[in-house]
């Protein structure tokens, strides 16, 4: 069962759910089976919205900063690897 503001509805094997910032949203199994989730969050920064605005293609102060705060990985684009 998922929840996001004021909708509430299930989701199956292969569906996917956006909680959009600023909207309550949650999630509970209420089976006997074990559920699985693959759960993404990605800081604000990292987004169009967000205040930095950085060149991807390149290992900049701003972006290996947000890096180290995040504990994130980019990962290279495969169409652009040397």
């Amino acid at each position: 069962m998922f929840e996001v503001g004021t909708q509430i509805f299930c989701a199956r094997a292969g569906d996917y759910v956006f909680g959009p910032r600023d909207v309550p949203h949650r999630c509970a199994n209420l089976t006997t089976a074990v559920g699985r989730a693959l759960i993404i969050i990605v800081p604000l920064a990292l987004t169009d919205s967000g205040k930095n605005q950085l060149d991807w293609a390149e290992d900049t102060p701003p972006r290996l900063a947000l890096s180290e705060k995040y504990a994130a990985r980019f990962v290279p684009d495969p169409s652009t690897a040397k």
